[in-house]
């Protein structure tokens, strides 16, 4: 399978943004998921026969993550700086990210908690898959490959977002615009319902 077919592939694996409050997945009483960007050099091209195992081992990851306590939604598995890439991110960001002339593969996922995101991330399926293949398909990515941070339920972060907070996070550190699992940071809190309480 060429890789525009394979995007199509995942992307019918996804989950669009109206599954976000689907009835199978409800959604936390909490006002804000956590976002999770992993982002990750590819040591050889996007169409290598090498990525073959890849690819089939990202479909048990995303069944997994679909099945996992905590979950939401996660964009489809996108390769950036491809030919049959669509989406054209500021070269600016890929040089500043020390991935300038590589393919970078970006995910992006949804979840109700950090507990949620880091036991999916560290100790399951993908855990396991990271620890056994990583060095095979990543050239590590300087300044770190995941970051973290709080939206509003219903706002769906793109790539473009992500690799943002990413960078935020290399060039200032971990803070409440993104953040990492040894340093997190507390969803932001509701302002109070002043005009409620005056009302009552």
């Amino acid at each position: 399978r060429g890789l525009a077919d394979r995007r199509r592939h995942l992307s019918l694996r996804g989950v669009s943004s109206a599954a976000v409050a689907s009835p199978g997945r409800p959604m936390s009483a909490s006002p804000h998921c956590l976002a999770l960007v992993n982002a990750g050099i590819l040591r050889m091209s996007p169409d290598a026969p090498e990525m073959q195992h890849f690819y089939a081992e990202f479909d048990r990851v995303y069944a997994a993550a679909a099945a996992a306590p905590g979950y939401v939604w996660h964009l489809p598995q996108t390769i950036h700086g491809s030919d049959a890439e669509p989406v054209r991110l500021d070269p600016a960001q890929f040089e500043a990210l020390g991935a300038a002339g590589k393919p970078l593969l970006v995910n992006v996922s949804l979840w109700r908690d950090a507990q949620s995101a880091r036991e999916f991330v560290y100790r399951a399926v993908h855990g396991s898959i990271l620890r056994d293949h990583r060095g095979r398909w990543f050239d590590p990515l300087p300044g770190g490959a995941l970051a973290l941070w709080w939206l509003p339920v219903g706002v769906l972060p793109g790539p473009q977002q992500g690799l943002e907070r990413l960078l935020h996070l290399h060039r200032h550190g971990p803070s409440a615009e993104a953040f990492t699992f040894a340093r997190p940071f507390p969803a932001p809190v509701p302002a109070p319902d002043i005009a409620g309480a005056v009302a009552t």
